[in-house]
């Protein structure tokens, strides 16, 4: 859903969804979760140009990507810092 209001330009709706989401994935100890929506909000923060806030997301997904071992998030934030 988050993609969808990314698409759309529309970042408020985009955070919010987010942030619940994270909530969500925070408080079942998903941490999978928790990678793909952190790595997400540095997304929203870098199309909306704010590159301190995209860094952190994306500091705090690749953390939570290295300690599962997944990969796939790794790279991507890794790639995207």
């Amino acid at each position: 859903m988050a993609a969808i209001y990314l698409d759309r330009k529309d970042y408020k709706k985009a955070i919010a969804f987010n942030l619940s989401s994270l909530d969500y994935y925070t408080k079942r100890g998903d941490h999978e979760g928790q990678a793909f929506v952190l790595r997400d909000m540095g997304n929203i923060y870098r199309h909306l140009g704010n590159r301190d806030k995209s860094t952190y997301f994306y500091h705090k997904a690749l953390a939570e990507a290295h300690h599962i071992g997944n990969l796939e998030v790794e790279q991507s934030a890794n790639n995207l810092l």
